[in-house]
């Protein structure tokens, strides 16, 4: 009578050894990111970013009816040892990392807490500012950059995809002074808000992890992906230590555009309030850089040639009016955006 021979006990190693179609592997790893993925007002799946000590990540999902098993257990940076898991593909618009596959885990799937996890990681994923400018980067994986903030621009609620949501735009230069702009939608834009109004630090570094690489009319710059960006403010380590040290010397101040706390103005402050009141005369004379609050009549509108095209608020590719019919009910001119593929009321004059 014969017996099945008892599993072999899981084998320790590192993300870079596993390979699909074996089950045996143990991993040491940390959380360096975790988000939820909702869908209808429900969370389908919790998503990570998995970290071994040598720096190396890898993608890992917990399916809908895993969740409660799960959740309480998982958190940025808990590490922990996991085995009896699986690999599956990894085809996503935007991956996390280049492996073709992800860690997904079983209802057996064991993870028990690691103590003596390294506090400091090598970053392997960092790209340098003249990589992005060249458009080398495809958008299937995503990258980590880090830059010196010297400039923040204005928060600005703009509507894009159903809703409102919050954009700004950050530059970060490098050690060789070459800037890289950074859009940050949603709530990214306040963590840095938050952070450079809390540290009066005349030089504040920043990584951004997991950005996406972006193009507009030839100029390349990075952007939040969703939930899966990170990012990290003045970080410890050698390497950073190293970016601070080859900064130009030149003392730039960090500066900031009207609106960085975020607060959203009304119009009749903005009107009667916030700016002076002046006439055209007025204006026309000043010799100070500002805003100006002014009454006027208009006289007569040039239409051709028209001195302006218009363009979608969200993605400013340009935009062509919708012709009403007749029987429509009345509200706003809705133009055609074929970037973003949709009817658009949220435009900019350009």
């Amino acid at each position: 009578m014969s017996r099945e021979n008892p599993p072999k006990p899981a084998t320790l190693v590192f993300i870079d050894d596993i390979k699909p179609g074996n089950n045996s592997y143990k991993l040491k790893v940390q959380v360096m990111k975790l988000w939820k993925l909702w869908r209808s007002k429900i969370v389908v799946s919790i998503e990570m970013v998995l970290e071994d000590a040598t720096g190396t990540r890898i993608h890992a999902s917990i399916d809908e009816d895993l969740i409660q098993i799960y959740e309480g257990k998982l958190s940025e940076g808990v590490a922990f040892f996991i085995s009896n898991f699986t690999l599956v593909n990894y085809a996503t618009e935007y991956r996390t990392n280049p492996f073709p596959y992800k860690l997904t885990f079983y209802r057996t799937t064991n993870i028990t807490p690691c103590d003596d996890f390294p506090s400091y990681l090598p970053n392997k994923y960092l790209k340098n500012f003249s990589e992005i400018h060249s458009g080398i980067f495809k958008n299937d994986v995503l990258i980590d950059i880090v830059g010196q903030i010297v400039h923040v621009g204005a928060l600005t609620e703009i509507y894009a995809k159903g809703k409102q949501t919050n954009k700004l735009n950050v530059i970060l230069r490098d050690e060789t002074a070459s800037n890289l702009t950074c859009t940050l939608w949603g709530d990214y834009g306040k963590q840095v808000i938050h952070y450079v109004e809390e540290n009066n630090n005349s030089i504040v570094v920043c990584v951004v992890c997991f950005a996406c690489v972006t193009e507009y009319k030839g100029v390349h710059g990075i952007s939040n992906v969703f939930n899966a960006t990170q990012l990290i403010f003045d970080p410890p380590g050698p390497h950073f230590d190293d970016f601070r040290s080859k900064l130009p010397k030149d003392d730039i101040v960090l500066s900031r555009d009207d609106g960085l706390s975020g607060s959203t103005v009304s119009w009749h402050d903005e009107l009667f309030t916030k700016n002076p009141r002046k006439t055209l005369r007025e204006i026309l004379r000043t010799n100070e850089i500002g805003k100006y609050v002014t009454t006027a009549t208009v006289k007569s509108v040039e239409t051709n040639p028209r001195w302006y095209y218009v363009v979608c608020a969200v993605c400013e590719k340009t935009v062509h009016p919708i012709e009403e019919n007749p029987g429509d009910e009345e509200g706003p001119v809705m133009f055609d955006c074929l970037q973003c593929n949709r009817n658009v009321t949220e435009v900019l004059a350009k």
